[in-house]
């Protein structure tokens, strides 16, 4: 227990003295979109983020003497769940009036749309993801071939300038008028 000190004694005690000091910031962003129902607002869902969709759904429930809550939603892992959100809560903002909740909370009506729209995004991230590994695979064939290069002597004429960018071009699936 820390003694508080009496008021003449105030000058020298500083509250900021006690706060347990923060921990590094956890960096993984994964995690999945959720729509919740809850029985007790019928015309209403919420939309959110979480990496522990367990979790969430049990803190959802934990003031009440019993389950209201049910997840109706769950999407597909997200790589970045905080951009995520921002931008399909952002959109829905932006197209829907707004409830007297909060900003997370949307009429039911609007339930399809909204799983549409993370569809989109889960449909967004994949592309992303595929083309992310197809230039990470061509980068790698580059980098292997420069190493080839760097283990080999060649003369001048034997590999020009133009013979490179075109294996390069050629890597990357890039032709002539693309």
């Amino acid at each position: 227990m820390i003694k508080v000190p009496n008021t003449e004694d105030l000058e020298d005690f500083d509250l900021r003295d006690y706060k347990v000091p923060q921990q590094e910031k956890y960096t993984d962003r994964r995690g999945f979109m959720y729509i919740v129902y809850d029985s007790l607002f019928p015309a209403y869902i919420k939309v959110g983020r979480t990496s522990d969709c367990f979790k969430r759904l049990v803190g959802y429930n934990s003031d009440r003497p019993y389950p209201t809550c049910k997840m109706l939603y769950i999407s597909e892992m997200f790589e970045d769940i905080n951009e995520t959100e921002r931008k399909i809560l952002a959109y829905m903002y932006d197209n829907t009036p707004p409830t007297t909740l909060s900003k997370e909370w949307f009429e039911i009506k609007y339930k399809d749309n909204i799983i549409k729209i993370i569809e989109k995004a889960e449909k967004i991230e994949k592309e992303t993801r595929a083309v992310e590994n197809h230039l990470e695979e061509k980068l790698q064939d580059i980098l292997k071939y420069y190493d080839e290069l760097n283990n080999t002597e060649l003369s001048d004429n034997e590999l020009s300038f133009k013979d490179g960018i075109a294996y390069v071009l050629n890597e990357l699936e890039i032709t002539d008028g693309e």
